[in-house]
């Protein structure tokens, strides 16, 4: 968790942080079925390698999961489907799910 850095995105391209306004609703515990278009003007290799970290309304960091490869070669969507907790979080969130880049 020492070498998370901030929200990744192509700042020459992109003025304002586009991660900033993102956030989920979960009522009664459970967010499903949610899409939300994430433009960050990074290219699919950039993204690919790289952890999603999910944070809860109180903007702390709760889960993460690698992005990867979905097709054997680097075809998109990449996606993050594996989540754990981030390292260091002790609460009782828990994050399943997917979510798909490209």
């Amino acid at each position: 968790a020492d070498t998370v850095g901030g929200h990744f995105y192509n700042s020459v391209t992109i003025a304002e942080d586009p991660w900033t306004p993102i956030m989920y609703n979960s009522p009664n515990g459970n967010a499903t079925g949610i899409t939300v278009k994430v433009v960050t003007g990074a290219t699919s290799s950039q993204v690919l390698g790289r952890t999603l970290v999910v944070h809860d309304s109180a903007g702390d960091r709760i889960a993460c999961g690698k992005i990867v490869q979905t097709m054997a070669s680097l075809q998109l969507p990449l996606e993050a489907s594996a989540f754990s907790a981030y390292p260091g979080y002790t609460g009782n969130l828990a994050v399943s799910g997917n979510v798909r880049v490209g």
